[in-house]
């Protein structure tokens, strides 16, 4: 145990190390030598080289051939990028999701997918909340899930297999063949229904949220106890729910009709 708890506490050290590394890119100074960062962060010239290489290997950082000194490599330019897009999505979709909380009554989420997981952006609580499997940003398993099962249904085969293969014992019970059939059908209807996948007498309602090029790229569930959702119509819920998905994926620059026209045209 001492042993597990002094290797954490080395790689949370080497964790910390190294984003203060990156923050000193913040400053006007486009590039730093070894020496220099570990003057100014008090750290060891060893240390800064070990994590410097690594960011180096990682496109977080990149040498200067004619210098020898560091800028910030292309990686940051991918994690800003997402950090955009997240925000964006989360930000629109903020004035959607309390009316529909408040016009069906049970609790919202908005998530995006990561590896075979999905990630919730946001969690709007009705007013009579019941104990869920959810937090803002919490994982849980797509493929246990509505609102990961409906994004996943747009994705490409090959990343839906690799998150087959990925998924374990989440889907024991279901074959590849069963999994792939479910998504096929989700994707050709729109919309996804999950009964008790993750928590027992739980019901989650999932539509897909699209980017301004029609990419799945999100998506929105609504949940509630089996009980309460029994006493509303399905096709009411899913009626509003993609409804509201829609109305994110407008905000973020996706229009049905002009997609259609498109597609019409390169036909």
């Amino acid at each position: 145990m001492q042993k597990d708890g002094a290797n954490e506490k080395y790689f949370l050290g080497s964790v910390k190390n190294a984003i203060r590394i990156l923050k000193l890119y913040s400053r006007p100074k486009q590039e730093y030598g070894i020496t220099e960062i570990a003057h100014q962060l008090d750290i060891h010239k060893t240390t800064v080289h070990r994590l410097v290489t690594k960011l180096c290997s990682k496109g977080f950082l990149e040498q200067n051939p004619h210098t020898k000194r560091y800028h910030l490599g292309l990686s940051i330019l991918g994690l800003s990028g997402l950090v955009t897009t997240h925000y964006e999505i989360y930000r629109v979709s903020l004035h959607v999701l309390k009316p529909l909380v408040d016009e069906l009554g049970e609790t919202a989420h908005l998530a995006i997918l990561e590896d075979q997981h999905i990630v919730y952006l946001h969690k709007i609580e009705c007013r009579h909340p019941v104990s869920l499997m959810s937090s803002i940003g919490q994982r849980n398993p797509a493929l246990k899930t509505g609102v990961g099962k409906v994004i996943l249904a747009y994705q490409p085969q090959e990343y839906i297999q690799h998150v087959i293969a990925k998924s374990g014992p989440y889907h024991c019970e279901k074959t590849e063949a069963q999994i792939r059939a479910e998504l096929d059908q989700i994707k050709k209807q729109g919309y996804s229904i999950a009964k008790e996948e993750i928590s027992n007498g739980i019901v989650s309602i999932g539509a897909p949220v699209k980017d301004y090029t029609g990419k799945v790229i999100a998506g929105i569930s609504v949940v509630g106890p089996l009980d309460r959702i029994k006493k509303m119509k399905t096709g009411f819920l899913v009626d509003k729910i993609i409804k509201a998905a829609a109305e994110i994926s407008e905000n973020l620059g996706f229009y049905e009709t002009k997609q259609k026209a498109a597609s019409l045209e390169r036909n």
